[in-house]
């Protein structure tokens, strides 16, 4: 079977290129035709043709030729009875940031590269979650008002202490006045 690059054939049932949804979504798609094309490869008895990939709620993939749906599901190793703490801690994470993002940008129309490095593996609590959104958007309201292009702000320098609980650093850059910003989210691990 001829390699196939999931980038070049990623598309919905209307033969749309996913390029026109958001961003999240295209790579979740790219992902789960990635792993299609690698059980394709092992498995004789799984359509040989690229599935379609419709916006929900269908199933995630489908070969319209033989009528077949498939639904891709992650399942992670070694889960407690809660689940992944990574998996949960990864989408903290991220609805967190997004939130400063969203905070920040409904007062400020610049267009911004900030990066939030988080400093421990402790899930913020829901009740916590509010309070480091608005802390972060703050903190870079606070920044950017100046005249710098660059900066970096450590943990010593946080005035809110639920953000020196949970988080390291966090840079920004500012690109201009127009354009679309991008929050991002890593973590550091301290030895």
């Amino acid at each position: 079977m001829e390699k196939v690059n999931p980038d070049l054939v990623a598309r919905d049932a209307n033969e749309k290129p996913l390029a026109m949804k958001p961003t999240g979504d295209i790579a979740q798609k790219k992902k789960e035709l990635s792993g299609l094309l690698i059980f394709q490869e092992q498995c004789l008895d799984c359509p040989r043709s690229i599935p379609d990939q419709p916006e929900g709620p269908a199933p995630d993939l489908i070969f319209s030729e033989s009528g077949l749906g498939i639904e891709v599901t992650e399942y992670l190793l070694g889960q407690g009875k809660d689940g992944s703490h990574s998996h949960r801690l990864e989408r903290v994470r991220q609805r967190v940031v997004r939130e400063a993002q969203s905070e920040y940008e409904r007062n400020f129309p610049l267009c911004l590269q900030v990066e939030v490095i988080w400093a421990t593996m402790d899930c913020p609590t829901k009740r916590e979650e509010k309070p480091i959104s608005q802390a972060l958007a703050g903190l870079v309201a606070s920044q950017t008002s100046g005249s710098g292009k660059l900066c970096r702000i450590s943990w010593e320098q946080f005035d809110e202490l639920v953000l020196q609980k949970y988080v390291s650093e966090v840079s920004i850059y500012l690109m201009g006045e127009i354009g679309q910003s991008g929050w991002s989210r890593a973590a550091a691990f301290w030895l």
